[in-house]
């Protein structure tokens, strides 16, 4: 019965959802411009989070592996300027980002266990 009631308490303990420490593995710097500009290369294999953040707002597409993404503000997901952001990807997706007109950096960085 305490082993019941002390496991009882280390399940009330840990919070469902609890963030994983992920650590940064690569970096990658795209210019959001008013055309859709994709990485040069894909996210690395065992890559299961990326972090976004963008100096404007800008649209991003995440692509599969071998298919270049396009972004667009008609089909891309909005991220404000000066937003940080975390997504789960597949390993070796691609990423695409397009501004609304102003151009600004996007800093994407490759995260991993």
């Amino acid at each position: 019965m305490l082993r019941l009631l002390a496991l009882f308490v280390l399940l009330l303990a840990t919070p469902v959802g609890a963030a994983e420490i992920y650590k940064p593995i690569t970096s990658h710097v795209l210019d959001a411009t008013a055309t859709s500009q994709a990485m040069t290369t894909n996210f690395g294999s065992s890559i299961r989070v990326m972090r976004i953040h963008a100096q404007e707002d800008i649209f991003f597409a995440i692509g599969i592996s071998g298919s270049t993404p396009l972004a667009s503000a008609a089909t891309g997901h909005f991220l404000p300027a000066d937003t940080t952001e975390y997504f789960w990807v597949n390993p070796a997706s691609e990423i695409a980002v397009i501004s609304n007109g102003t151009t600004g950096q996007v800093f994407i960085m490759e995260l991993s266990k």
